[in-house]
């Protein structure tokens, strides 16, 4: 079973393959394809098992990029998912419910992200990745 919080759900659907360093990268990716090998998901609001590689993790916990923002990411996360902290679920009901999420929707949860800010996640991204159940990268 991994960890996962709300927000991480919609970074790993939009997740292609690059990160902050190849340690992340490749931590993301095998926690990617352990979930869609049908390892279950432990839903959680902050520190999770993607958390762990992250380079702007804090020694003493936390996040660098805004620790009380990526919490606000996982409440929106799991309201528009239909989610909650501590429920247990699989990468199928995730992919499930991925596909009820509008534009309107991913703008709630990612707004103001700086990926989102970069171009990296757009909702034309979101459309083409939310219906594949085992996303692939470059």
């Amino acid at each position: 079973m991994k960890k996962i919080r709300g927000h991480h759900l919609f970074c790993m659907t939009l997740f292609s393959g690059h990160g902050y360093d190849a340690a992340f990268t490749n931590a993301m990716k095998n926690t990617i394809f352990s979930l869609q090998g049908g390892e279950s998901i432990l839903l959680c609001s902050g520190e999770d098992e993607i958390c762990q590689s992250c380079p702007n993790q804090r020694q003493a916990g936390g996040c660098a990029l805004g620790t009380e923002d990526a919490l606000q990411r996982d409440e929106a996360a799991f309201a528009e998912l239909q989610l909650q902290e501590g429920e247990l679920s699989g990468w199928m009901e995730i992919s499930e419910r991925r596909l009820l999420i509008t534009k309107d929707a991913l703008e709630h949860v990612c707004g103001g992200c700086c990926w989102k800010e970069q171009g990296i996640c757009s909702w034309e991204l979101w459309q083409k990745r939310a219906e594949n159940r085992n996303l692939e990268f470059q």
